[in-house]
């Protein structure tokens, strides 16, 4: 049962070597072994009332770093993390390049911090991260600290939450997704749809207005990467077993729609019964992300014992490419005036079953 557990990595950070006071009956230095504590007793209290639960949860704690440096070990710490809990009673450069970190990865994170500062130097909560994540404390003394915690992780182990996604941090909800994944899961899916779905989603596509029976396109939803390359070798496969014939779209001269606003003029269609099918072929792409190339170096080199936790890490991440993908092409028609009732996205079972149900009308 342990080896198909979903992992729950909880990174803690925030500032290390300030002996001074906090003004709470504390120094400065107590927060981050305090709160490591705290993490620990509330996943010791998970796995013994839940030794069956969907989560295996972790501590990742960077305190045995060289104060003042984020080396190698704490980033890959932060880059396998599902969840960061940051102490941000005090300025700490070294902190907040983390906790930035943290958001640019899209992942979510608690901060703590106090509520009414006692000293100078203490802090409370910027209006950035004062949301309904962010803990404010009188003190942080483990029994505080574990009254907070115990019940915003709690909600996320019983799965009584969602702030495990990608809107959960200021900067992700700023841009709709990680800052990371800007550029490349948003930048493969704006090509795709201008060059490409745009066209026959306009109100006057040729092909919808030439072939009448059109209904709408699909475009094919993997369950991973590996999948795409041989998405179209599988609906051939399948539309031959179940009866469908499976064609390029042509003109009735017997060439390639022309669309005069496309840029090479010619696209290529395909067609099973009413539909217009495509694959999302720019997401072959992801295959050589960094992000996917590290994990995947990193399962090579993980323990026998271990690789079962980094396919689970390798299928999220997968998930979470292709649904951002999705997502923006979704909006991308959303924010355009096209025919987005002509749009359906679905797994190949689903497209085959819509495909019995129109042979059978």
């Amino acid at each position: 049962m342990e080896s198909t557990r979903e992992p729950l990595d909880i990174f803690i950070g925030g500032p290390m070597g300030n002996p001074r006071t906090d003004g709470a009956g504390l120094s400065f230095d107590d927060h981050l072994p305090n709160i490591a504590a705290v993490i620990q007793r509330i996943i010791t209290e998970y796995q013994e009332q839940n030794p069956d639960g969907p989560y295996r949860p972790l501590l990742l704690d960077p305190s045995r770093e060289a104060i003042g440096t984020i080396t190698d070990r704490v980033f890959s710490m932060i880059e396998r993390s599902e969840l960061g809990i940051f102490d941000c009673s005090s300025a700490s450069p070294s902190a907040m390049y983390e906790l930035t970190l943290m958001h640019a990865l899209g992942k979510p994170v608690i901060p703590v911090a106090f509520r009414n500062p006692k000293v100078p130097e203490a802090r409370t909560i910027s209006h950035y991260l004062r949301d309904e994540y962010a803990l404010l404390v009188d003190t942080f003394t483990e029994e505080e600290l574990y009254n907070g915690l115990s019940q915003k992780i709690g909600l996320m182990l019983s799965g009584q939450d969602t702030t495990l996604n990608a809107s959960s941090n200021a900067i992700s909800k700023f841009y709709g997704l990680p800052l990371l994944d800007v550029s490349a899961t948003t930048g493969l899916a704006t090509g795709y749809f201008h060059n490409f779905l745009r066209h026959q989603l306009q109100s006057r596509a040729k092909v919808f207005v030439d072939i009448t029976e059109l209904e709408a396109i699909v475009i094919i939803v993997p369950h991973n990467l590996a999948e795409v390359g041989g998405l179209k070798d599988v609906l051939e496969q399948r539309a031959k077993a179940n009866g469908f014939a499976y064609e390029e779209v042509r003109r009735e001269d017997g060439g390639n729609f022309v669309v005069s606003s496309h840029v090479r003029g010619r696209v290529l269609l395909d067609k099973i019964g009413p539909y217009l099918v495509d694959i999302p072929a720019p997401l072959m792409a992801q295959m050589s992300s960094p992000r996917r190339d590290k994990l995947l170096r990193d399962q090579n080199a993980a323990h026998p014992r271990m690789q079962q936790e980094f396919v689970l890490r390798l299928e999220r991440l997968e998930r979470a490419m292709i649904d951002r993908w999705f997502y923006t092409v979704r909006n991308l028609v959303t924010r355009d005036v096209l025919r987005s009732d002509r749009l359906l996205f679905l797994s190949v079972d689903e497209l085959f079953s819509k495909l019995e149900e129109w042979r059978n009308k």
